[in-house]
């Protein structure tokens, strides 16, 4: 139960940070943070490939 309330809690917090994110910067922010973001998650997961490809045996 309790491990309930805490993600509900933390569900409303990050919606809420989304909305004043979303306030007050321009989309053009909001666009590029989020390509960014998907950059960095695609180049880390080639890297971990690549790492897991020819150094770690």
């Amino acid at each position: 139960m309790k491990k309930k309330i805490i993600f509900w809690a933390v569900v409303v917090v990050l919606l809420i940070g989304l909305g004043l994110w979303l306030k007050y910067t321009s989309f053009g922010v909001t666009v590029v943070t989020i390509l960014v973001g998907l950059g960095g998650i695609v180049l880390g997961w080639i890297a971990r490939m690549l790492y897991c490809k020819y150094i770690k045996e």
